[in-house]
């Protein structure tokens, strides 16, 4: 497997300047520029997520969010990939231990790795993120329900019963 070295520089250099220790499981870092955003998250089972994000139809979208696993020797190597245009793809599994378990697309993976290094860090790098002196959140954003159901999302589950409701009126 490929790793990405140039990617996992760029992004701890950006972590210590801000002062977010990505080993550990939930750091977050979001770096905000006019236009774009950029998401970095340990989310778990030696898994670190990069996502440049731009507003897009009242959203922010992540183009492209790539998943790195880190091994046992703290490489970086990128096993999921989400752009606008091609979707998410996956290249390995990792399992909730963080243990490698399969790759699906050897070469695949060696794309993406090509990618990240060659396209992506260059991005980052021509946008400035190093030098940039702005805001830097480090907690992710929670939102009422008020806040989901106004973004679209489904904040109750009709199939649920309520507490107050007697079993025999469940519709089913």
């Amino acid at each position: 497997m490929k790793t990405a070295p140039k990617l996992q520089e760029f992004v701890a250099k950006l972590a210590a300047k801000h002062g977010v220790d990505l080993q550990q499981t939930g750091a977050y870092l979001r770096l905000d520029l006019t236009e774009v955003r950029l998401v970095i998250e340990n989310i778990g089972a030696y898994r670190i997520s990069v996502a440049c994000q731009l507003y897009l139809y009242n959203d922010w979208v992540s183009d492209p969010e790539i998943v790195f696993w880190i091994d046992e020797h703290e490489a970086w190597t990128p096993i999921e990939v989400t752009q606008i245009q091609g979707g998410w793809r996956s290249y390995a599994e990792v399992d909730p231990n963080g243990d490698l378990e399969v790759i699906f697309d050897p070469k695949g993976q060696v794309a993406l790795a090509d990618f990240a290094e060659e396209e992506v860090v260059v991005n980052l790098l021509q946008q400035g993120w190093l030098d940039q002196e702005g805001t830097a959140i480090t907690q992710r954003s929670t939102y009422t329900p008020e806040e989901l159901l106004a973004r679209g999302y489904i904040v109750t589950s009709p199939w649920l019963v309520e507490v107050d409701q007697e079993a025999d009126d469940v519709p089913f």
